[in-house]
């Protein structure tokens, strides 16, 4: 049963802001899914040596920043994860730079970062943290309750 299908247009006034879902689940059921995707994953070469170069003029002191003489070896990406709840209890999260995640919430087994939990009724609530959002993100938020037998 899909639960959640959503698509979302980010941009850097996303960074450092979250969005949260409440999902409702009438009954129990064996697995609880959540598939996201964002693109682009690293921001293209143009911009990642601007940004770099604002940060290096910014933060590092002037003796140092003959060190970063070359930045075209650098990339910027772009990170967001994900948080779960039940009923305002703490199910996981898994702060990686992975940017096409599929978590798996069931009682035998949950994905990496998260705890093994049986699917119940009630209130998940699912946030997405926009930690770094360095260029125009489309993300694709899927949420499915499975009974697997």
């Amino acid at each position: 049963m899909i639960l959640l299908n959503d698509t979302l247009q980010l941009d850097n006034k996303n960074t450092l802001s979250h969005k949260k879902y409440i999902i409702k689940l009438a009954r129990a059921y064996d697995q609880l899914l959540i598939k996201m995707c964002y693109s682009p994953a690293y921001v293209d070469q143009e911009k990642s040596d601007i940004l770099i170069k604002s940060c290096i003029d910014k933060y590092v002191p002037d003796f140092y920043k003959n060190s970063f003489e070359n930045i075209n070896n650098f990339k910027v990406e772009n990170l967001i994860t994900t948080s779960l709840k039940y009923e305002n209890e703490y199910l996981g999260a898994y702060h990686n730079k992975t940017s096409n995640q599929e978590i798996i919430i069931s009682p035998k087994m949950s994905s990496l970062g998260y705890i093994s939990h049986d699917v119940l009724a009630g209130d998940y609530a699912l946030t997405l943290s926009f930690h770094s959002v360095n260029s125009e993100i489309t993300l694709k938020l899927l949420v499915e309750a499975k009974d697997v037998q």
